[in-house]
């Protein structure tokens, strides 16, 4: 018994170190694009400043996967994620407190998640208002990324804002920095994440640094600073779906497939340990039947008849002659 213990031990631990190791490795290592799908969405909860700056408040984002489409920027088209945009936020103003609304779209191009248009629409305190951003060429992402990467994407940002019936345009030439920070670990209200950061910022005037997770096929946590580097909001990842993680990283009752399967390589090896321990049990010998003969019994002696002398019978006298 002791035995078959000893064994089931030692290939659960063996199974589970094996996949602590996998788990580190993977952390570790670059991640390339996610490939995103009809049907996936995140939710984020909104703290401070984010996603509207000059803004103060709480809040909740979802971004709604929605389609795959050939988009037309500068003259060119190429294939693009379009996204579905739901922003709520509560912000207080002196002694008021209001709720911003917004709905809109965002198009990613599929290649490389590059940004390259936004619309938003909504109403704050009597006024309804909309607004289109584009990127020309749109603000690139250099995949996979991998600790210590850097680069920049210089892009037209041409930004069209309606208020009531007046309608502004402002086109400017920007440069966005991007750099791949160490990966670690990140806690937010759907759990804990192995992250890669990634760090943008355009000039001094502040940068801004989201934590991408291969599981998640996003960000999990976004935050937004200032020039001094004071943290102005935060974005943290409530709950989500994602297709594109394939079927060891589906989410079954919470867990994911692959550590399903190595709680079942457990139950399997306690299996295996307790056939070995049967058959190397001795065996008690198999009880002899007695001997039986295969004539069937003998049958008891019969008396035997009497013997007669010989002449007898008597026999008469003899006849005359």
């Amino acid at each position: 018994m002791k035995r078959g213990l000893r064994f089931f031990v030692v290939g659960l631990s063996v199974a589970v170190l094996a996949a602590t190791i996998l788990g580190a490795s993977v952390a570790r290592a670059a991640m390339n694009p996610p490939t995103w799908s009809v049907g996936d969405y995140w939710i984020y909860d909104l703290e401070g400043a984010e996603p509207l700056p000059d803004f103060q408040g709480t809040g909740e984002m979802r971004m709604d996967v929605v389609a795959i489409e050939t988009l037309d920027v500068g003259g060119g088209s190429f294939s693009a994620y379009r996204l579905r945009l739901n922003v709520t936020m509560t912000t207080i103003l002196g002694n008021t407190t209001t709720t911003v609304s917004l709905t809109g779209d965002s198009w990613f191009r599929t290649a490389d998640l590059a940004h390259a248009k936004m619309t938003l629409s909504g109403s704050f305190l009597i006024f309804a208002f909309t607004s289109t951003l584009t990127y020309n060429p749109p603000i690139s992402i250099q995949w996979p990324l991998d600790t210590g990467r850097a680069w920049s994407s210089t892009s037209t940002q041409t930004t069209v804002v309606t208020v009531g019936s007046v309608t502004q345009t402002t086109t400017d030439s920007v440069t966005r920095q991007f750099s791949v920070l160490t990966g670690q670990t990140v806690v937010v209200p759907r759990g804990s994440f192995a992250t890669l950061p990634l760090r943008q910022s355009e000039g001094p005037d502040g940068y801004a640094i989201s934590y991408w997770s291969d599981t998640v096929g996003n960000f999990v946590r976004e935050e937004n600073y200032d020039g001094l580097g004071s943290l102005q909001g935060s974005m943290d990842l409530l709950t989500y779906r994602y297709q594109g993680t394939g079927f060891f990283g589906t989410l079954v009752f919470g867990l994911s497939v692959f550590w399903w399967l190595v709680i079942l390589g457990g139950i399997v090896l306690a299996v295996v340990a307790i056939g070995m321990m049967l058959r190397r049990r001795p065996r008690a010998p198999t009880p002899v039947p007695p001997y039986q003969p295969t004539y069937g019994p003998i049958p008891p002696m019969q008396p035997s008849p009497p013997t007669e002398p010989p002449g007898f019978p008597p026999t008469g006298p003899p006849g005359p002659p």
